[in-house]
């Protein structure tokens, strides 16, 4: 009895090895973690792609080896120049082919039954402006038991189509109740915008986190656009807090002011020789920030707030986007609430309605509740403009997004 031990243990081992090896052999389902939908990438041909892929066995394997960007019948293979393991994940290092045409791309990592594709997942520009325009989304709220919210969605997708954005950032709340079904319904929805889509998750993507998880990836996460630094926190964690796990993930990957060297934020400081600016020293690599709670004002982050807001607004972070409030508001590096004039120095906390959801008012009344986006312009490395001119006279608003043109026909929520 004292020998077999030894023997059922080697026969355990022999025979998972041996049910890994028939998974390889079967084609190695596997899944394709960044880019995404949600985390993509934005490149230029010929600029080197990091492949991050989920593994069911603990080896990449030959079926992992192989990557390609397709559009339609267009396939386009992809460098490989080596795989690394780490864990469960295999991380490909891809070169882009110089020849590949601008667009976008899905991404398949694989060959036959054991390929992973993901729709949407790199983006390809010839060269990536310094002059250019996103639009900032939140509080999408897709519901399974109200199919208007989806079907007036399809409208602000065209919207956000005809502004021809060079990314979307979509700070959380994406599902109403968290529902696979409504997760469902969401991917497809944004599949639709033809710009890459930037994903943090919402206190509502909690109700269903392993369809937020499926559908749009990882909670927290970092990509680049050109020069600037784009970082997406997940403040739903716990009782809408940031835990010091990741604020300590979000002081390695956020561009820091070291040395003073940080962004002129203030968008006058081009005309006024520098004097608003803060601090006085550009930036080597700007840096935005989307979360879905705000850092200041009703219903913020609960923990380690004035902490983060206190980091980003230190390294010269140009902006900082949040929801979950469900109306508009501007905030300065102090917390106070800016009426005043958009072009202040420092960084912006920057709070857009809700696209989806129930707009409320901001100040009570219900008089000045709509929902909107906020469309960003951008040009040499700093915000110049992310406001809307509600009245005409063009002087853009202190304060307000750009109203959906679908209109708000279910009316606003009270407070």
């Amino acid at each position: 009895m004292v020998r077999m031990v030894p023997v059922c243990r080697t026969a355990t081992a022999v025979l998972a090895a041996a049910a890994c090896a028939l998974l390889a052999l079967l084609g190695q389902p596997c899944s394709i973690e960044f880019p995404r939908c949600g985390s993509p990438a934005m490149l230029a041909p010929g600029d080197p792609l990091t492949v991050e892929v989920r593994l069911p066995v603990p080896w990449p394997g030959p079926f992992v080896r192989a990557a390609r960007l397709t559009a339609g019948e267009s396939v386009h293979p992809l460098a490989v120049r080596g795989v690394s393991l780490r864990g469960s994940r295999a991380v490909l290092d891809c070169t882009v082919p110089a020849e590949v045409p601008p667009g976008a791309y899905g991404l398949r990592v694989g060959a036959g039954r054991g390929g992973a594709f993901r729709p949407n997942a790199v983006f390809l520009a010839r060269q990536l402006p310094e002059r250019f325009r996103f639009v900032h989304i939140t509080d999408l709220g897709i519901s399974a038991a109200d199919p208007s919210v989806a079907a007036r969605f399809r409208n602000t997708v065209d919207e956000i189509n005809d502004l021809k954005p060079a990314f979307v950032l979509l700070s959380g709340d994406t599902c109403d109740m968290g529902r696979w079904s409504e997760y469902a319904a969401m991917y497809v929805l944004l599949l639709g915008i033809r710009a890459p889509v930037i994903c943090c998750p919402g206190n509502h993507d909690r109700k269903g986190w392993a369809g937020y998880l499926t559908a749009m990836g990882r909670p927290y996460h970092a990509t680049d656009f050109g020069r600037w630094r784009i970082v997406s926190l997940d403040t739903a964690h716990g009782r809408d807090q940031l835990t010091a796990s990741q604020f300590r993930w979000l002081q390695r990957h956020c561009p820091s002011s070291a040395g003073g060297n940080s962004p002129d934020n203030s968008l006058a400081a081009a005309g006024d020789g520098g004097r608003n600016a803060w601090p006085p020293e550009p930036p080597s690599r700007p840096c935005l920030v989307q979360l879905h709670h705000p850092l200041f004002g009703r219903e913020s982050v609960a923990a380690r707030r004035l902490k983060t807001a206190g980091f980003l607004a230190g390294g010269g972070t140009a902006a900082v986007f949040s929801g979950h409030r469900h109306a508009d508001a501007v905030y300065d590096r102090e917390g106070r609430r800016r009426e005043d004039a958009a072009d202040f120095a420092g960084t912006k906390f920057v709070v857009t309605t809700a696209v989806g959801q129930s707009p409320r008012s901001a100040y009570g009344g219900g008089k000045d509740a709509r929902r909107g986006y906020r469309v960003v312009y951008v040009a040499d490395g700093r915000i110049v403009a992310y406001t809307h001119d509600d009245d005409g006279d063009g002087i853009p608003d202190p304060v307000r997004s750009t109203p959906l043109r679908a209109g708000d026909e279910d009316g606003p929520r009270g407070e």
